[in-house]
């Protein structure tokens, strides 16, 4: 109960003390219990089914929401704020001064969450996360394991496995095209929403996580873990907004376009259209992106371990569809 009301309601570790009258450090090691034991068990509820069966389903499922067929998921990354951490701090400050984690989940269209990925600092890129995890291993082997394709924003590369919108659609059908992927991609952004409406420790409204990196990726993931065994057993909830707006992890949502290499990597390469943050801003945030993404990837390998919880086509082929 100690750690559901800390979880749930975004309060410091004191008020779930006075509500169940323990002292702070019985408070902490129950946190501490719980957590690190929905996190053993997260395999067992976020897990990427890889059988037929479960894979027609999802396809059929995605297909009843805009019609694009074989959809098995939709990535994106999301932002959780921590406190300033007292190693390699920098790596986790973005342009706004705030200490982040950036999370990617991979959802289904029932917002189960199928893959969660908590262990990057916030000024890592979705695309290179994306790269360095357990994803393309199931998407491009021969024959991939997973048959058909992720959903994911601007922010990430074209892969065969892998559909962003088109950026600049030159008919309808492509038109079509973009307002089907949207409306199918939404359900990661709503899933984000309930994920944060059931656990406002996560929301910025509940203030940072006051744990050093490594503890917060595991709070994620037994968050994740409850709002999996929830959308499971159908615990339906009304969506609201969050406390804050989300911090855009789009650069489409900033109003610039970023080109994403090969790699995963971003080029450093933006095309401005019109509501940027600032030339100075932008010029310091692309300057050695690719080679500190790199040395980031080497230098938290290791935090966490386990954090990550696993489990040719092209759009013209979708176009014909639509």
């Amino acid at each position: 109960m100690v750690a559901l009301n800390f979880f749930a309601t975004g309060s410091f570790q004191s008020p779930s003390r006075d509500l169940c009258g323990m002292s702070q450090a019985s408070v902490h090691r129950c946190i501490r219990a719980v957590t690190d034991g929905l996190y053993a068990v997260a395999a067992r509820y976020i897990n990427f089914p890889e059988d037929h069966t479960h894979q027609a389903a999802r396809a059929s499922q995605f297909d009843s929401v805009a019609g694009i067929p074989m959809v098995q998921g939709v990535v994106d990354g999301v932002h959780i704020n921590l406190r300033a951490p007292t190693r390699d701090r920098d790596v986790f400050l973005n342009r706004k001064g705030t200490y982040l984690m950036n999370v990617q989940v991979v959802c289904n269209q029932g917002m189960r969450i199928m893959h969660v990925c908590a262990q990057y600092p916030g000024s890592v890129h979705d695309a290179f996360i994306l790269a360095q995890s357990y994803i393309p291993a199931i998407s491009e082997g021969h024959p991939p394991r997973m048959r058909g394709w992720l959903l994911g924003d601007r922010g990430y590369p074209l892969r065969p496995w892998l559909m962003m919108p088109i950026r600049r659609p030159q008919s309808n059908a492509e038109s079509r095209y973009n307002e089907a992927h949207a409306a199918t991609r939404g359900v990661v952004e709503r899933c984000f929403g309930l994920l944060k409406m059931r656990f406002r420790r996560l929301d910025r409204s509940g203030g940072a996580l006051q744990y050093d990196p490594d503890r917060v990726g595991r709070i994620i993931v037994a968050c994740c873990v409850l709002h999996s065994i929830a959308q499971q057993r159908a615990d339906v909830m009304e969506e609201e907004e969050p406390g804050e707006p989300e911090e855009a992890s789009d650069p489409e949502e900033e109003g610039e376009e970023e080109e994403v290499g090969e790699d995963g990597r971003a080029t450093g390469h933006r095309h401005h259209r019109g509501a940027g943050y600032g030339w100075e801003a932008s010029r310091r945030h692309r300057l050695g992106q690719r080679a500190r993404d790199t040395l980031i990837a080497a230098r938290f390998a290791h935090l966490g371990e386990g954090v990550v919880v696993q489990g040719t086509r092209t759009i013209d082929r979708v176009l014909i569809g639509l």
